[in-house]
């Protein structure tokens, strides 16, 4: 439902994204496309924003730039921004 909720906010925002899964190992919740390039997102519906499959992504193509959608609060950790779900808009 997260999810859904994330994906209908970026469709109101007319942003580009994809889905992306290039093994059984790894899958990116979305990919958004900026000018800038490519930004992997995660979507986490909890507190816990471990997520191995974006760390495994970043490490092979090296973005610039990774989000994590959660209840957490604004952060930014090296290349990693935390928002938290009710922020999407400010991707605008």
């Amino acid at each position: 439902m997260i999810e859904n909720y994330i994906i209908s906010q970026l469709k109101t925002l007319e942003k580009d994204f994809y889905y992306f899964r290039p093994s059984d190992n790894m899958k990116i919740d979305l990919l958004l496309d900026e000018e800038n390039g490519i930004i992997p997102c995660e979507i986490k519906s909890g507190r816990r924003t471990n997520s191995k499959n974006l760390s495994n992504f970043c490490k092979k193509y090296l973005p610039k730039k990774a989000i994590i959608f959660s209840e957490l609060n604004f952060g930014k950790n090296d290349y990693l921004y935390s928002y938290p779900l009710y922020s999407i808009f400010c991707l605008s």
